[in-house]
């Protein structure tokens, strides 16, 4: 029949269709969680321990400078103090092998920061910050030590001129920490909204490719009903052309002036010889007066 064959293609490519677009949505869906997992292993594995190995490192110096200063003061004062000497000296030891530390451990990170992420312009700035630091700490180291020993060999003032200079590079090492802390905390903040704000669009983006999905297949749903049910309601039209309606105990309806409607009186079958074809009425039905019923089922359903 060709129009079940019609129709049953038509839903067929109407599911074919509705399964590609749930296929690519689940695809673009799993793609998107991908990358984001991807984002905050970045995030977790090195952003925040890159940031806090900076700052740590940036706090360590400091320590260091004072316990340098403290150092250097106990040194200098009239009455030489071996208490607070002994104790300086140590903090001083004690910061430095963790300044080294740090040192080494934000270049661990650098190292192994993936090169195919976002940020990475940012972390070759970091890693140039950082070259340049390197060779500073041991300059810096080399001149406290010279100070150190002028003022214990009591030549006070040379060692103030040399601490003038020492504190220039020490400022210069101070803000290139500060510098290198500003600028992975901008990345790390960043890549965060980054993350986030792609989470937010993945969810949204669900539930309006959801909805759709949903709203096109109420929508197939609908057609298909309605060219499946177009066929019947033309028949159910013919025949109430053709017989009267009756209430539920089959009796005939009157109309508003009491009277009955005309009953629909049978076509009388006649006997014809050598027809085919038996009536209902044990005679040969007349091909002349073909079934109405039949013939509007027909057009029913070419319609």
């Amino acid at each position: 029949m060709p129009f079940r064959q019609t129709i049953a293609g038509k839903i067929f490519g109407l599911a074919i269709i509705l399964l590609l677009l749930t296929i690519a949505l689940a695809g673009f869906l799993m793609l998107e969680v991908a990358r984001t997992k991807q984002d905050l292993t970045v995030v977790a594995d090195f952003d925040v321990p890159l940031t806090k190995s900076l700052g740590q490192m940036d706090e360590v110096g400091l320590r260091r400078a004072l316990a340098f200063e403290r150092w250097f003061g106990a040194l200098n004062a009239a009455e030489l103090n071996q208490e607070i000497v002994a104790e300086a000296s140590a903090n001083y030891a004690l910061f430095t092998g963790k300044l080294r530390e740090q040192y080494a451990a934000v270049r661990r990170l650098l190292d192994a920061y993936p090169k195919n992420v976002a940020g990475r312009e940012t972390i070759a700035e970091i890693r140039t910050l950082l070259d340049q630091v390197e060779p500073t700490y041991q300059v810096i180291n080399a001149r406290q030590r010279e100070v150190l020993d002028l003022q214990l060999a009591g030549e006070h003032q040379r060692a103030n001129e040399k601490v003038d200079l020492l504190n220039d590079v020490r400022r210069q090492v101070q803000n290139q920490r500060a510098l290198m802390n500003s600028k992975m905390e901008g990345l790390t903040t960043v890549a965060a909204q980054a993350t986030e704000e792609r989470q937010r669009g993945v969810f949204w983006l669900a539930i309006a490719a959801t909805a759709s999905t949903v709203a096109l297949g109420l929508a197939v749903a609908a057609l298909i009903t309605s060219r499946l049910s177009r066929p019947v309601r033309s028949l159910v039209r013919a025949l109430r052309d053709v017989v009267p309606a009756s209430d539920d105990d089959g009796r005939e309806e009157e109309d508003q002036g009491g009277q009955r409607p005309p009953r629909v009186r049978r076509l009388p079958l006649r006997r014809r010889s050598g027809a085919k074809g038996v009536g209902a009425g044990g005679g040969v039905a007349d091909r002349r007066f073909p079934s109405r019923v039949g013939l509007l089922a027909r057009v029913g359903l070419r319609g």
